[in-house]
């Protein structure tokens, strides 16, 4: 199970660690479940990187603004579990984990305790 919390803005955030040229990179990533993709990187990040570039994609932004951004194959470990995925680099500050990577797993948010909590798993118990 993936452990994580609320932030003070009420972002549910859990670590992700991108395994990068020289490093292993271990980061706070936020659970996006607006985003279909499996991840967005930001560019400062990026650069840090040996993820191939495999092209652009159009995306559309929850303005409606319609960006295209380029998209890298990589690997992360997510949940304990090494992944190849695709990445959106973005301009943005965070790192945003969407419903791709979140596939096959349980999502609980309690915003009560600040807790976040992801499991492998397709009934709620």
């Amino acid at each position: 199970m993936l452990k994580g919390h609320i932030t003070f803005e009420d972002d549910a955030v859990v670590k992700i660690i991108l395994i990068f040229k020289d490093a292993n990179i271990q980061k706070e990533g936020v659970v996006d479940t607006g985003f279909n993709g499996h991840i967005s990187i930001p560019k400062y990040l990026m650069g840090q990187s040996n993820w191939y570039e495999f092209g652009e994609e159009n995306y559309e932004l929850a303005t409606g603004e319609i960006v295209q951004e380029p998209v890298f194959i990589g690997e992360v470990i997510f949940d304990g579990k090494k992944r190849t995925v695709l990445a959106v680099q973005t301009e943005g500050s965070d790192i945003l984990i969407g419903t791709k990577l979140l596939s096959g797993h349980l999502c609980e948010f309690d915003y009560g305790s600040k807790i976040v909590r992801i499991r492998k798993g397709n009934v709620l118990r």
